[in-house]
C-alpha cells in the first residue's frame, strides 16, 4: 500500500456549517457559570475577611455550612437567571439553540453549582 493512496479528509461532527455563534454561546455559558459560582462568592468571602466582619459571624450562632450556603445561594440564583437570558437572547438573535433535551441540560447546570 502506497502513501499516495491514503487521503485525509477532515469530518466536522459538531457544527458542520461552521457558524461562529454555535461555538460562542456555549463558551459564554461556561464563562458565566464559572464567574458566578466560583469567582464572585469567593471574592465576597475574602472581602468580609478583609473588613473584619467574618469574625463577627464566627462569634455568632451561624454554622460554617450555613455561611457558605448563604454566600453561594444568591450567586447561584443570579447565575441561573443569567444563563436563561443568554439562551433566550441567543435563540432569538442568532437562531442557535441546544440540541440536547432541556431537562438533561438543566440538570447538568444545576449539578455544576
Amino acid at each position: 500500500m502506497s502513501l499516495s493512496a491514503l487521503s485525509i479528509r477532515p469530518r466536522i461532527l459538531f457544527n458542520p456549517t461552521q457558524r461562529s455563534t454555535d461555538f460562542l454561546v456555549p463558551g459564554i455559558l461556561a464563562i458565566i457559570t464559572m464567574f458566578m459560582t466560583i469567582l464572585l462568592p469567593s471574592m465576597a468571602v475574602v472581602r468580609e475577611k478583609e473588613r473584619g466582619t467574618i469574625e463577627i459571624l464566627r462569634a455568632g450562632p451561624i454554622r460554617p455550612v450555613a455561611f457558605i450556603v448563604g454566600k453561594l445561594l444568591p450567586y447561584g440564583l443570579i447565575c441561573i437567571l443569567d444563563l436563561l437570558m443568554v439562551i433566550i437572547v441567543a435563540h432569538w438573535c442568532s437562531g442557535s439553540g441546544f440540541k440536547a433535551a432541556s431537562c438533561c441540560w438543566s440538570c447538568s447546570r444545576f449539578l455544576s453549582f
